[in-house]
């Protein structure tokens, strides 16, 4: 099974390389907020495809006790 990068990983890896990009001036500091900002919508957004996805495989396995779809089930548990 292919190894896939979890959201945490991802925001982890793209916030130490905006830093480094910070350190060494080839961003100002505006844009470094900015992306920043990007990032953390991005690995909230990715954390929720995963959660949804792991739910879905999970149900088609019958290792799931939900009478919910993916996206239901991520509402009820983690809010809107």
């Amino acid at each position: 099974m292919e190894k896939k990068q979890t959201a945490v990983e991802w925001l982890f890896e793209k916030t130490n390389d905006l830093l480094i990009d910070f350190t060494e001036g080839n961003i100002s500091a505006a844009l470094y907020g900015i992306r920043a900002t990007e990032y953390k919508y991005k690995a909230k957004e990715m954390e929720k495809e995963q959660i949804m996805e792991a739910v879905s495989f999970g149900d088609c396995r019958g290792r799931v006790t939900t009478y919910l779809t993916d996206e239901e089930y991520y509402n009820e548990i983690y809010g809107k």
